[in-house]
Order: C-alpha cells, then sequence, then structure tokens
C-alpha cells in the first residue's frame, strides 16, 4: 500500500517504514489476541471461533485491541532499532 509513498519520497523515508508495520500490527492484532487467549483458556479451540465468540460477548470489539497501545509501543521501537542499525551499516 505504502509502496507509492516510498517512490515518491525516497527510500530513506523512515516514517513509511514506521507507519506500514504499524498499520500492519493494528490490523492484525485482534487475530494474535484470539490466539493468545485460546492458549490459555481451558476449551480446546483448534480454530479460535469459541474464543473469539467470548471476547465479543464480555467485551464488545474492543476486546479484541485490549493491550494495542503496548503492541504500537514496542512495533516503533523496534523498527527505530532496525532503521538505525540500517543507517550505521550504510555509514560505516
Amino acid at each position: 500500500i505504502l509502496d507509492p509513498f516510498s517512490k515518491r519520497f525516497g527510500k530513506n523515508s523512515w516514517w513509511i517504514t514506521q507507519l506500514s508495520f504499524v498499520l500492519a500490527a493494528q490490523a492484525t492484532y485482534p487475530v494474535d489476541t484470539i490466539r493468545k487467549r485460546a492458549i490459555i483458556s481451558p476449551v480446546r479451540d483448534i480454530i479460535g471461533t469459541t474464543t473469539a465468540r467470548s471476547i465479543w460477548n464480555q467485551d464488545g470489539l474492543a476486546g479484541f485491541y485490549v493491550g494495542s497501545e503496548l503492541n504500537f509501543v514496542r512495533i516503533v521501537i523496534s523498527v527505530t532499532i532496525a532503521k538505525l542499525f540500517d543507517f550505521l551499516y550504510e555509514k560505516y
């Protein structure tokens, strides 16, 4: 999605990388929430439908995004460290 922006603003625009990783992490966070809760659930739920239904019934849509703020911070820090490493690798 962000490839046309990277061509327009150049390869070294770090904010495009940040934005793409954060958008991807936020889009897939509900699936990760279902997976984590299915693992700790006492009910054997291989597909995750029972877990997803229970999250929806208890908390609604917001229940799928509980803890996404910390995930956002983790992604921003990870991408910043990776881009810093690339910058230092190119310079030295």
